[in-house]
């Protein structure tokens, strides 16, 4: 007579396996979390790192050559028309800076136009720079383009940004960094650093470790910035500020 086969019968998590996987889970996902923040606090350091790279090589050639790199005068004779060409087309493009002592981009008021375009090529044909830059303007549009060609980029938040140069428009300062993305595609606005890069609690990080943590006051500022996503605030997680880093006459 055959015997009847005991089927082996489905088991159900207990109460007790269901808590030790929820821990396990939980223990798992912490330490995806560290790991991420571990992450975003190294971009952090490695933004406030450039930033001190390029001021020290900012000082470094004015010592050496009297003047800020993007507005010297006199830049084609120590490093070569052949290094150094004015653009092709864009009459404003030029090797030589007009040496007022302020760093032009797009502003009258700040002397020669798109000196910023220059900065980085300048730096680095003084070897106080590493990189390969050039002028560039988008095609023949925009004279004052920033863009990978022409400037360093970064990525703290997940969106580009560039260490750009930009004219104060203010006789009070030398230059005013504008450490954004670029606009994409908006009336008068199309390729300049207006767009926030950063999230606003990420922008407080870097105030408080180069400057004094103050929106409005200080050597870094914030605004509103073209095509951002709310107010700036620093306690928004949105890309919201607008970073300026000045520096006074």
């Amino acid at each position: 007579m055959l015997k009847a086969t005991k089927q082996p019968r489905n088991r159900a998590f207990t109460l007790v396996e269901l808590a030790i996987s929820i821990a396990i889970i939980a223990v798992l996902l912490s330490g995806v979390t560290a790991v991420s923040s571990l992450a975003h606090s190294a971009r952090i350091q490695k933004f406030i790192h450039d930033l001190t790279v390029i001021r020290a090589a900012m000082v470094d050639f004015e010592n050496q050559y009297n003047y800020m790199p993007g507005d010297i005068p006199n830049a084609v004779s120590f490093f070569g028309a052949g290094n150094c060409p004015d653009h092709g087309s864009m009459s404003q493009l030029t090797c030589n800076g007009d040496g007022n002592g302020i760093i032009g981009s797009i502003y009258s008021a700040d002397g020669g136009l798109a000196e910023h375009a220059y900065i980085y090529k300048h730096l680095t044909l003084a070897n106080m720079y590493k990189g390969v830059f050039t002028p560039d303007d988008h095609g023949g549009t925009y004279y004052y383009s920033v863009n990978e060609k022409n400037t360093p980029a970064f990525n703290v938040d997940g969106l580009t940004g560039y260490y750009a140069f930009w004219g104060p428009a203010s006789k009070d300062y030398r230059y005013d960094m504008n450490a954004n993305a670029i606009v994409e595609l908006a009336a008068g606005n199309t390729e300049k650093p207006y767009r926030p890069a950063m999230r606003g609690t990420t922008v407080y990080k870097i105030d408080l470790k180069i400057d004094d943590g103050q929106r409005s006051k200080g050597r870094m500022i914030t605004s509103n910035g073209a095509e951002y996503e709310s107010t700036c605030s620093y306690a928004t997680k949105k890309r919201a500020c607008k970073i300026h880093i000045r520096e006074r006459r």
